[in-house]
């Protein structure tokens, strides 16, 4: 996991990037175990122990988590450090 944080933004504390590798990561998984819900309205599967068959839904919940975790510490970063300090310059 840690590496992964490392490729993904968060050498650079860049939590929208590590964010979306989250989020493209959940829809990855979420197709593979065919766990979707389709094209009708979103209901929440809940992952109970009688639906947990493979480890990767054990990696749901954690990369659920982690994506909740980079969303809360992007909006805690004032906005002003995402732009560069030439582009704080040149205004």
């Amino acid at each position: 996991m840690k590496s992964s944080k490392m490729q993904h933004g968060l050498r650079f504390d860049d939590y929208t990037r590590y964010r979306r590798y989250c989020s493209t990561w959940l829809r990855r998984l979420y197709k593979s175990l065919n766990f979707t819900h389709g094209r009708g309205k979103y209901l929440k599967k809940p992952i109970t122990a009688s639906t947990v068959t493979q480890v990767r839904f054990l990696h749901l919940v954690l990369y659920t988590a982690e994506r909740a975790w980079s969303h809360a510490m992007e909006k805690r970063q004032p906005r002003w450090s995402k732009c560069s300090s030439t582009k704080l310059l040149d205004w």
